[in-house]
């Protein structure tokens, strides 16, 4: 699977051999996050913007946005991958005349896509369908349309946004698994939000900056030391303990007992872990019901 960048806003790598500009590795195995330097959650904080204006009850899935279009798509498979055609008329740019879109998109290699006289290189992970590619509005505030690519890879999406500009395809970048959007711009994937409560606990959103993705974070420290609803019945890993973690252990992986949480619990949250490079929501140091405080991770929820 070939690794993507993108750029988050911040400096919070910084000290760890990280430039300012970290790379966004589009990857799910969890290992591989948190080797990387999850911890490093005060210089996000100080890194991290007002979080006033923000509502994730503003955002809705991205499934939800995709627009209808008459482009022909078509799947062969061959051998161990898939190529997916693609041929049609549509307007991308927003300038009232339709843009000719043509491509052969093979899963797991650098592909071509054309639009007009423009065209672009692209390694494209894993597809199979003709619905693994769509059109969206990511900001109803400009004029552009976003081809979308739901790529997949390691149990995971990632999808892969392209624009095209009049004159220049551009790939915005791929995210890490399902996204949601707020038709102003601002995306999100669901490593950035956890439902498991009410509200919401959301570390930051995407926005286009300079025609590329660019990690916003969120002020952490306002959603700290809260009390949370827990939004439904489910299973959590849970690993009893008086602190948060400090630096990632494998042990705590083998270790961890699977606790039920009910629906209209309450639970108090004492720290929230951020990765520095993604922006995902890693663990939440709380404290149940019952008194007892530990760490739960998020990203291993049953």
């Amino acid at each position: 699977m070939r690794i993507e960048l993108i750029s988050i806003e911040t400096e919070c790598a910084q000290g760890d051999g990280f430039e300012k500009n970290a790379s966004f590795f589009t990857m799910s195995c969890l290992y591989a996050r948190y080797a990387f330097g999850v911890y490093a959650n005060e210089q996000c904080k100080a890194a991290a913007g007002p979080n006033e204006d923000f509502s994730f009850k503003s955002f809705i899935p991205g499934k939800d946005a995709f627009e209808k279009h008459n482009l022909k798509i078509g799947v062969e498979y061959q051998d161990t991958y898939h190529t997916m055609s693609i041929e049609g008329d549509i307007d991308l740019d927003g300038d009232n005349h339709a843009d000719s879109l043509l491509c052969d998109i093979v899963s797991n290699e650098d592909s071509s896509i054309h639009i007009n006289d423009s065209a672009l290189t692209l390694f494209v992970n894993y597809i199979d369908s003709p619905s693994d590619l769509q059109i969206i509005d990511i900001d109803r505030n400009d004029s552009y349309k976003e081809i979308v690519i739901l790529e997949s890879g390691l149990e995971a999406l990632y999808p892969g946004f392209i624009r095209y500009t009049g004159s220049e395809i551009i790939h915005l970048g791929h995210l890490n698994g399902e996204f949601y959007v707020d038709g102003h711009g601002r995306v999100m994937t669901d490593k950035n939000v956890t439902l498991l409560t009410e509200p919401e606990i959301c570390s930051g959103f995407y926005e286009v900056v300079n025609q590329q993705f660019v990690f916003k974070p969120l002020d952490i420290d306002r959603l700290e030391n809260k009390y949370y609803t827990i939004r439904q019945d489910t299973e959590v890993y849970f690993i009893e303990s008086g602190d948060a973690p400090g630096s990632f252990e494998p042990e705590y992986i083998w270790n961890m007992d699977m606790i039920s949480l009910k629906k209209g619990e309450r639970i108090k949250v004492n720290r929230i872990g951020v990765s520095p490079i993604s922006g995902e929501l890693i663990w939440l140091n709380i404290t149940l019901d019952d008194h007892r405080t530990g760490n739960l991770y998020l990203s291993i929820l049953s």
